[in-house]
This record gives C-alpha cells, sequence and structure tokens, in this order.
C-alpha cells in the first residue's frame, strides 16, 4: 500500500563547446524545489498533481485577467494552500510557460521563495555562481513522479582550467548505492585530494526506499529520510538535496502506524483513551506549578512573584491549553470556566475569568489536582497482534 518509484540521480562530466546562459539549467532546481515544498505540506502524493494544480491556477489567473478582473490569491489542492496572484504569475511562467528569462527568474525567487524549499533557493543562487566560473549545472527531474532525477555537470571548452573533482559526499551513506567511472575514479583520489577528469564521466546513485513507515524522531512518518548528494570540485560544491518521501494516510492510519513506531517507554499527549493494551495511563505531577496563562489585556505572561501572589487586575487572564485534562471528583482549578466537575471526566482546557477581588496567595491556582491525559508505551506491538 506504500508504493514509491526509486528516484535515481545521474551525474556526469563532459565538456561543452556551448557557452549559452545556464539560468534555464539553474531555474530547474528551484521546479524541484517547489514539488519538495507541496509534496512536504499538502496531499500531493506525485510531481505531476502539483504540476497540474499549479498550471490550472495559472491558467485560470490568465483568463481572469483577460476578463480584468484578477483574484487576490488562487486556490490549490481543493482549498488547503493558496498561492498569491504574483506568485501564480511568477510560477506560471516559469513552469507552465517555459519562460527562464532572467526576469522570470528573478521575479520567481522574489515572489516565491516561502513555497520554494530554502535548499533549492541555495542550490539555485549556488548554480549561478559556478556557472560564472565556466561550470554549468544541469538537473533534469522526471516531472510524473520525480522517479529520476539527473544532474550534469560540465566544464566548457573555452574555461583555460581542466575540471578536476575532490570527492563526493552522501548523506545518509547508507541510503545510497552508487556505480559508474565517476564513482570509481573518486573512490581513488590520490594523496593530492583531487583528479583531473580526462574525459566525460559519470555514476548512477540509487536512493534506497523502506517498504514500510520509517519515523524520524517521535512525530515523522516517511518512507525515505531526507538525503543530500554532495559533489566537490575545484570551482566549488554542487549539492542536492532529495526530501523525505511522506507517508501518505489518513489521520487515524497515520496515529496507528505512528503508535506502532514509537519506542517502548515514549510518552505521548492523547485526547482520548489509551490506544489498545499497548500504553498505560500516567499523570504529570503539575503538584504546587502555577497554570502558565495570558494577561488578558496586555497579552503577556502573567508575572508569577516568588510566592506564588496575584493582585486585583492581574489575575484577570485567560488559559488555552491544547489537550484534554481529567479532573477528579471534587477538585478542579477555582474561577474560570474549567472548574470542579461532578464526574472524573475529560474536557479542553479553555476559557476566561474576569474576577477581581480573588487575590491567591501562596500556590492557590494550581494543578495540584490536575493531570494532562498522557500515555505511555509499555511494551512493543507485533505484526500478529496488530492485525
Amino acid at each position: 500500500m506504500y508504493g514509491y518509484t526509486l528516484p535515481v540521480i545521474v551525474i556526469g562530466f563532459m565538456t561543452w563547446a556551448d557557452t549559452a546562459s545556464a539560468q534555464e539549467h539553474c531555474v530547474a532546481g528551484l521546479r524541484v524545489g517547489l514539488y519538495d515544498h507541496y509534496m512536504s505540506t499538502t496531499s500531493a502524493s506525485d510531481n505531476s498533481t502539483i504540476h497540474n494544480q499549479i498550471c490550472e491556477a495559472y491558467k485560470k489567473y490568465e483568463s481572469d485577467k483577460m476578463g480584468g478582473d484578477v483574484k487576490a490569491s488562487y486556490g490549490l489542492f481543493s482549498g488547503s494552500a493558496s498561492l498569491s496572484r504574483e506568485q501564480v504569475e511568477a510560477i506560471g511562467q516559469s513552469m507552465c510557460q517555459a519562460n527562464f528569462s532572467k526576469e522570470a527568474s528573478d521575479k520567481l525567487i522574489k515572489t516565491s521563495s516561502s513555497v520554494i524549499a530554502p535548499t533549492a533557493v541555495m542550490a539555485y543562487q549556488r548554480c549561478l555562481e559556478l556557472s560564472q566560473k565556466g561550470l554549468r549545472v544541469e538537473i533534469d527531474s522526471r516531472e510524473e513522479d520525480r522517479g529520476a532525477v539527473t544532474l550534469s555537470l560540465s566544464y566548457l571548452t573555452d574555461n583555460p582550467i581542466r575540471p578536476k573533482i575532490t570527492g563526493i559526499s552522501l548523506s545518509p551513506e547508507e541510503d545510497f548505492s552508487c556505480k559508474g567511472t565517476l564513482w570509481d575514479v573518486v573512490q581513488n583520489i590520490p594523496n593530492s585530494g583531487a583528479v583531473e577528469l580526462d574525459r566525460s564521466r559519470s555514476m548512477l546513485c540509487t536512493r534506497k526506499i523502506s517498504q514500510t513507515p520509517i519515523m524520524i524522531g517521535t512525530s515523522h512518518v516517511v518512507m525515505a529520510k531526507p538525503a543530500t548528494i554532495l559533489v566537490e570540485t575545484e570551482a566549488g560544491a554542487v549539492r542536492y538535496h532529495l526530501a523525505a518521501i511522506p507517508v501518505r494516510a489518513g489521520p487515524d492510519e497515520m496515529e496507528e502506524i505512528r503508535s506502532q513506531l514509537l519506542p517502548v517507554g515514549t510518552i505521548i499527549l492523547t485526547p482520548n483513551a489509551c490506544p489498545e493494551n499497548f500504553y498505560i495511563d500516567v499523570t504529570a505531577d503539575y503538584d504546587g506549578r502555577f497554570l502558565r496563562a495570558d494577561a488578558k489585556v496586555s497579552g503577556q505572561p502573567t508575572k508569577v512573584d516568588a510566592d506564588g501572589s496575584h493582585t486585583h487586575d492581574e489575575f484577570r487572564h485567560r488559559h488555552d491549553v491544547t489537550g484534554r485534562i481529567n479532573v477528579p471528583p471534587g477538585n478542579g482549578m477555582k474561577e474560570g470556566s474549567a472548574q470542579r466537575s461532578a464526574a472524573g471526566t475529560d474536557f479542553p482546557i479553555t476559557g476566561t475569568t474576569d474576577e477581581k477581588t480573588y487575590t491567591p496567595t501562596g500556590g492557590a491556582h494550581t494543578h495540584s489536582s490536575v493531570g494532562l491525559r498522557l500515555c505511555q508505551k509499555v511494551t512493543a506491538r507485533t505484526t500478529a497482534s496488530a492485525q
């Protein structure tokens, strides 16, 4: 159910007689950055979906422009994302009309860097710098699924200095498998630290993608980790970044996957009961700790003195906390909407208080009897038990 094509990266060195601007080839990296951004922030599962969504928005923009009714923004992915009219125009010219002029590229960077992966913006700028040194960088990404990426480096023939390469770095190294004449020569770089490329060389790198979801940290679930290929030359370094490949699943399925992957001992916050029998309820110790709140008037955190006292209007505040609490019978927070409950039930911690005369001192208005609903994983679930 988690099917992804393996991305393939091909890197080659060759000589070129063409001294034309490298602008077009550098802009291609920005398109990859757009794909990376929307792959990680929307439900899009492939490059072609992102390309079609943007070009449909651009087509609508052009139609509205002809009719004199340009909208302030244009929605993507059923409204889950949007682009301003300036962004639609700049991105559309590059992605849908193949306008790679310097003016169009500068406009793309100026208006749309917020929706382009930062690594791609840096790679674009580096690409332009290297082109001034006679090193031409080309990136060719297969639009439909980014299953194949070709990265070519070429020194122009009018460059008096023969190309030299000083090394290739892969990160994480264990996630790549590479072969080819370029890869072979780099493995035998002499003590001088550089090898002159006397002919065209290339290498084929295959990025490993997991057959099952993997977790980065305690929350990010992916099929492939972020990865980087770094080719170092005496003219400068060329860095190509591959974004993580996310797992495409609904909220419930994602929670199930995450629950399975969390290591034993992990404590998680959950608004409901702990999942199955693999977790136990634990209560955070808030005894004597004051509820942190924002001052209702100033919006700044309420100042708490050493003895925990407030005076009059200082106590006016709002308490909006993500999550839920369980208040045992007969206990609760004084004042506000989250007051004592008649039974041990869950409810959101939200509300305000306009109480002016209540002056708690010496530790009043604390979490002494209130605990966040937490779950701690106590045993690993097996494949059989999860089915």
